[in-house]
């Protein structure tokens, strides 16, 4: 039976689930969700709160903690990449849901679930919702070139998938109320595609969810320009078992990359990388640190790159970008000196050694393991 396509996934089926330890264990964990929830409804805008606080009730109510104890199956860990998966045409939300009171209230149930997942946005941001115990998978292809999904959680141009969810049939990670969220707290320019995944219909005998071929409605929610900028989309569709839909594809003009790239100040006195990440708390990794150009030098094509946009603190991230951007020869070595460097821009230089020492009064930067890290060393950057 087809519905209105202004819906909300939320399942009206009351399931039974014997009393058990594990139904125990499940309710004390929705206890505590439920407690994260209303903290993050309290801190929505008044206009927002009572109904995000509502939503927020629904989502974790009896039925949601007794429909959690589904049948078990195999985890993702060791799993291949979905490459080889069936593509097709979305199709409009229906079955398991119900209509909407109002247009807001797809952004109302989002906004409750990525509160409640302690999720982060940014310039970009992509969010997916569903109501099933499938297991989704949101995916981005940024134009860096890189794929942000479970299997590659962050890239260097600062993508980043930072709430995976169902992966497994148990724990606080299962949920009929999942969120995945993929944000860039500043993005890059080129072009973006964001698809949606079916890795597998988990199954719960006696229930809506009891088909292991049926198709999971979904919704993803796409903002651009951050939280002020207005620019929201809205795609509504269904997948099936191991099948992908394509939800948006588009040439982004971002504000410029922040990658996991942290700035370190100039020694006074001079100083290596790794004295310098320990004076400002940053994590440390041998052949990740990377120092201005200050006078005419030879760099080897091996060498990698970061073109730093001082005023915005952003970065052109990678060799080929960077040399691209400074007209240089993108397979030979090059003599680079700062004259070839636009004014407001600093050029960094990969440096393979770990114990170099820098002259007193050149900037370096570290690549840093995680996009989290990064973002701690600005705070202007993401939320």
């Amino acid at each position: 039976m087809r519905r209105t396509p202004q819906a909300k996934a939320v399942v009206t089926a009351v399931i039974s689930v014997r009393r058990s330890p594990r139904l125990a264990k499940l309710r004390r964990v929705s206890a505590r969700n439920e407690r994260k929830s209303a903290l993050a409804a309290a801190s929505a805008s008044p206009r927002r709160s009572a109904r995000i606080a509502k939503l927020v009730a629904m989502a974790k109510s009896p039925q949601s903690v007794q429909s959690a104890a589904i049948s078990s199956s195999p985890s993702r860990r060791g799993r291949s990449t979905p490459a080889a998966q069936t593509s097709v045409t979305a199709t409009v939300i229906h079955t398991t849901i119900v209509p909407v009171n109002n247009a807001n209230e797809r952004e109302e149930i989002a906004i409750a679930r990525l509160a409640r997942e302690g999720c982060r946005n940014g310039e970009v941001q992509a969010t997916l919702t569903w109501s099933d115990p499938a297991d989704l998978d949101l995916h981005a292809y940024c134009a860096c070139g890189a794929h942000i999904y479970y299997g590659s959680k962050e890239c260097a141009c600062g993508g980043w998938l930072d709430r995976d969810m169902n992966v497994s049939t148990t724990g606080p990670n299962s949920s009929l109320e999942p969120v995945e969220n993929i944000f860039w707290a500043s993005s890059p320019s080129g072009v973006y595609r964001i698809t949606v995944n079916n890795f597998r219909n988990h199954v719960l005998p006696n229930s809506p969810f009891a088909d292991p071929l049926r198709r999971v409605a979904f919704r993803v929610r796409l903002r651009r320009g951050g939280d002020n900028a207005g620019n929201e989309q809205w795609f509504e569709g269904t997948v099936g078992p191991n099948e992908t839909v394509e939800c948006f594809s588009w040439n982004n003009v971002g504000t410029g990359a922040l990658g996991r790239m942290v700035l370190l100040q100039p020694p006074v006195g001079g100083g290596t990388f790794k004295d310098m990440c320990a004076a400002a708390g940053v994590t440390f990794t041998k052949g990740q640190g990377y120092y201005a150009v200050v006078r005419r030098e030879d760099v080897s094509a091996k060498k990698d790159m970061m073109l730093h946009h001082i005023a915005s603190d952003t970065f052109t991230i990678g060799a080929t970008a960077c040399r691209k951007k400074l007209n240089l020869p993108e397979d030979s070595d090059v003599k680079i000196s700062p004259s070839d460097v636009p004014d407001g821009f600093r050029l960094f230089v990969q440096s393979t050694s770990h114990n170099r020492k820098l002259p007193a009064g050149v900037h370096a930067l570290m690549m840093v393991p995680t996009v989290a890290e990064a973002l701690r060393h600005r705070p202007r950057a993401g939320n």
